[in-house]
């Protein structure tokens, strides 16, 4: 049975092999797509518009992809400041984290503040005392004429007393 089947399929595949053989196809392109000749050339025309129109969107296309890797390149490089950036920070924060959780200052909340403040008020205390010093001595210095009243030494003489705590010479 199965050698019969074998053997009509055998057969037809001839017959067709001989069809094809005296009767061949003119233009295999008209066939398989089912138009006419005026057809077919029109098809071809309106395929190749549609390539070039293809092959530009590929070349906008292709900027588009190169600027738009430009813009993430950039994006990156600012998204990798900013975490060096925030990096730092978060080392400066347990860095004082740490200081303020040390034994020293367990249980004494605000001794920084404390010593800052208890600081400019020693600073202020101590600059009070050196400018009724030098009101004190204005008078003197003025009787003697030895420096005038708006010289550029006297000034320079009061800021040392001031904030350094004794006279150049």
């Amino acid at each position: 049975m199965v050698l019969f089947i074998l053997g009509i399929l055998a057969l037809i595949l001839l017959m067709g092999n001989a069809y094809l053989y005296f009767f061949p196809l003119k233009n295999r392109n008209d066939s398989i797509s089912g138009f006419e000749n005026g057809q077919a050339g029109e098809w071809e025309r309106s395929l190749v518009k549609v390539r070039e129109k293809n092959f530009e969107l590929e070349k906008k296309l292709a900027l588009h992809e190169r600027a738009v890797t430009k813009k993430f390149k950039t994006i990156d490089s600012s998204i990798l400041n900013l975490d060096s950036k925030a990096e730092g920070a978060v080392k400066r924060v347990s860095r004082l984290e740490s200081i303020i959780a040390s034994k020293e200052f367990q249980g004494k909340p605000g001794v920084l503040m404390a010593k800052k403040i208890e600081r400019l008020e020693d600073f202020r205390r101590n600059a009070t005392i050196e400018l009724e010093a030098i009101k004190e001595l204005m008078p003197q210095l003025k009787e003697k004429k030895q420096v005038a009243v708006s010289s550029p030494e006297l000034e320079e003489k009061i800021h040392n007393l001031v904030f350094h705590g004794k006279a150049r010479k």
